[in-house]
């Protein structure tokens, strides 16, 4: 997988919640005002009840280079979704792909299908600021926005119009506990972030990124570089909103995904080998090629 610099990724953050211009050039009919659901007919992709993200035969390239191949999934609009696989086995790949920040590459092309709530995404031409609003974004590395802690929760807030300073005060705070993160930052909330230990800067991410009310989050190794009461929280934090969102987790640590997983999906080599429910899926895995993955033969 080809890897963000710095300063590709913080932008890719704060494009989360501030309208951008898009990186696309194809001629076609701009997203709708707000991703509803359009009737979108007979797919046979695999779905469930409730999937606001399906992808039906994705492919994706860099270049010359394949990173994903023809991979079908739906993901629930509840739940923690994991998908494990070595690395580069195209996991960030598909995430990215499904908010569009692989688009910051000039040399990325897509063939297949991604509909959120029944709207394609690929190929259209406007709009991806609606887009990344419904799908909040956990990097491995949290990157919060240059400015005060107050103001990293409170930015988007205004960018949706809220301006009154007590409906922002109270929000920014309702956030901030929702993260746990009120009581440590409370007294310095004009501070910088600077000041805020890695963990509680990608709490501080999570807090804005939810400040918008997405739909789902995207969850990319996001505690890898976390201390292990860190990752406990963040773990704890997504426990707690996954009955109200989808949350899609790629990680590399298989305990992890078996302490976290409502549902996982196993990639190799950029294809999809076997996906399904977590307790069936970690214990009677259908594939040989799983089975050898989750006993630790390779990773």
């Amino acid at each position: 997988m080809k890897t963000l610099s710095q300063g590709t990724i913080e932008r890719s953050a704060e494009s989360l919640i501030k309208p951008r211009p898009t990186v696309r050039t194809e001629t076609a009919a701009p997203f709708a005002s707000s991703l509803e659901t359009e009737d979108a007919g007979a797919s046979p992709v695999r779905t469930s009840a409730a999937a606001p993200i399906v992808t039906d035969h994705l492919s994706v390239w860099y270049g010359r280079q394949q990173a994903v191949f023809d991979i079908s999934l739906s993901f629930p609009s509840t739940g923690i979704t994991t998908v494990i696989g070595p690395s580069g086995c195209g996991k960030s790949t598909l995430l990215r792909t499904l908010n569009r920040i692989a688009d910051e590459y000039e040399d990325v092309r897509y063939e297949g299908s991604v509909k959120i709530n029944g709207i394609e995404i690929l190929g259209r031409k406007g709009n991806l600021e609606i887009l990344r609003s419904k799908l909040g974004l956990l990097l491995q590395r949290p990157y919060p926005l240059p400015m005060s802690i107050f103001d990293n929760v409170a930015y988007g807030l205004r960018l949706q119009g809220i301006r009154a300073r007590s409906e922002l005060a109270d929000r920014v705070e309702h956030y901030l506990r929702i993260c746990h993160l009120w009581h440590e930052v409370e007294y310095k909330l004009r501070g910088p972030t600077s000041a805020l230990s890695v963990g509680q800067q990608q709490r501080l991410c999570l807090a804005r990124g939810l400040a918008v009310e997405p739909e789902m989050i995207l969850a990319d190794e996001a505690t890898s570089a976390l201390d292990p009461i860190s990752t406990k929280i963040i773990e704890e934090l997504m426990m707690e909103q996954k009955e109200r969102i989808g949350v899609i987790w790629v990680t590399h640590t298989l305990r992890q995904a078996r302490r976290i997983a409502d549902r996982a999906v196993f990639l190799y080599m950029g294809k999809l080998v076997e996906w399904g429910e977590a307790p069936d899926f970690f214990d009677s895995p259908r594939e040989v090629l799983t089975a050898e993955y989750l006993a630790g033969a390779f990773s």
